[in-house]
């Protein structure tokens, strides 16, 4: 498929900064990957979205204050310690 795209002077500019260093080779190259990272991209909000999703649906709500925060890094530094103790 070939598609025409008015592009401002800054992103001209920074397409031929991005060609003459040989980050890519060719403008469609760098638009391949441009795409290929707004896939990505998109593919790891939709992830992100459906664990939240998955959080909020999975139980009661549990306030994290200071002291909470301290009670979950004092069990974690415990559980490292029990880790290093086991061979």
């Amino acid at each position: 498929m070939t598609v025409t795209v008015e592009l401002s002077p800054e992103m001209e500019r920074f397409i031929r900064e991005k060609l003459g260093c040989g980050e890519f080779h060719s403008p469609d190259d760098m638009m391949r990957a441009a795409l290929q990272r707004m896939f990505e991209e998109e593919a790891q909000m939709a992830r992100t979205e459906a664990l939240l999703r998955e959080a909020e649906e999975s139980g009661e709500y549990i306030e994290l204050n200071d002291a909470v925060w301290a009670s979950m890094e004092r069990e974690a530094f415990a559980e490292v310690e029990r880790r290093k103790a086991t061979p």
